[in-house]
């Protein structure tokens, strides 16, 4: 079946799915699942969860944060912050991470207008996450940042609408 990826809005109905996610092997100490990050981004109003969709059924997850989060990482106000950022153990490796990428600048654009720069911190042992992201335009600016499981790059996109 080809791929149809689209990005939504985290809905109640997609929970059940999203629950079930697994990582590969040694990928849990570079993000969250959903299981642990819905829970808590559903219940802060700067977080925006998002959700991977293949044909509407979810592959993926990551939250888009505003507020004082992103400050830790920036001084630019008009930039979100990228987190938990995460494809279903069985479903990657089909290019869902490449295309949901393609897809960020638009739904910044429609979700959150106001705001021109997407930053986001990767660990910098995490090799394969690391240049999936700076093929999709985003940039190393050499900024360093200490994260849960280690140094991390912080990687910047300017969002073209």
């Amino acid at each position: 079946m080809d791929s149809k990826v689209s990005l939504s809005v985290y809905k109640p109905e997609y929970y059940d799915q999203l629950i079930l996610f697994k990582l590969e092997e040694g990928q849990e100490q570079f993000t969250r699942l959903p299981i642990e990050s819905i829970p808590v981004s559903i219940n802060d109003p700067d977080c925006h969860p998002i959700v991977i969709l293949n044909h509407d059924l979810p592959v993926g997850y990551f939250v888009l944060q505003i507020g004082e989060a992103v400050k830790e990482f920036t001084e630019n106000e008009k930039a979100i912050l990228l987190r938990s950022y995460s494809i279903n153990s069985d479903q990657q490796g089909k290019g869902f991470g490449k295309q949901s990428l393609e897809l960020l600048d638009q739904l910044v654009s429609e979700l959150l207008p106001t705001f021109e720069e997407i930053v986001l911190a990767v660990n910098d042992r995490n090799n394969i996450a690391t240049s999936i992201y700076l093929k999709s335009g985003f940039v190393d600016r050499g900024q360093k940042t200490e994260g849960r499981s280690g140094p991390q790059k912080v990687l910047f996109k300017q969002i073209n609408s």
